[in-house]
């Protein structure tokens, strides 16, 4: 009874199935998109966080510079080499700024020259973004009738994304 049956064959699918569905092709292309949107912000992020970095280095190192060149300036040139920049309570402005944008107090070691002080400006908003860069530098001193200060105020200033960002230090230099 089973000798005479043939075996059944099985009936294949004629159409051969190549490539790629649309909504495959749609789900990959949204997958890639996303992931390079990602990568992207990611890489702006990282770059923003490097140049605010760098800034932040900068003005610290700057700032101290310039502390560094007060303090040079009171005890080699004394103490009056400041006094006679700030301003006294004596005087309807009692605080002077300065901008120290353009000159080369890291080579300035003399007390010399009194035109090793930069010009007095209005204020520190009136400098230049011009050290290093994109920063700027400003130092107000003022002379305190207290046991015969200057108390100065650094300021290096930048602005990142539209922010503005700042490295401040404050000093004060009596005679000793």
């Amino acid at each position: 009874m089973f000798a005479n049956m043939t075996p059944l064959k099985r009936v294949h699918n004629t159409k051969l199935k190549y490539g790629f569905t649309l909504i495959e092709l749609l789900i990959f292309i949204s997958l890639i998109t996303t992931v390079l949107v990602i990568t992207i912000g990611a890489v702006t992020y990282a770059i923003n966080a490097l140049s605010d970095s760098r800034n932040r280095t900068l003005a610290s190192h700057y700032t101290t510079e310039l502390a560094e060149w007060l303090r040079f300036r009171r005890d080699v040139c004394y103490l009056s080499d400041l006094t006679d920049h700030a301003g006294s309570s004596s005087e309807e402005t009692l605080t002077r700024y300065y901008c120290f944008n353009s000159i080369d107090i890291a080579n300035n070691q003399t007390c010399l020259d009194p035109d090793e002080w930069p010009p007095e400006v209005a204020s520190c908003d009136t400098c230049n973004y011009t050290l290093g860069g994109n920063l700027q530098r400003c130092a107000a001193l003022t002379e305190s009738t207290i046991n015969n200060r200057v108390e100065a105020t650094i300021v290096t200033s930048w602005y990142n994304n539209n922010a503005k960002q700042n490295v401040t230090t404050y000093m004060f230099l009596s005679s000793q």
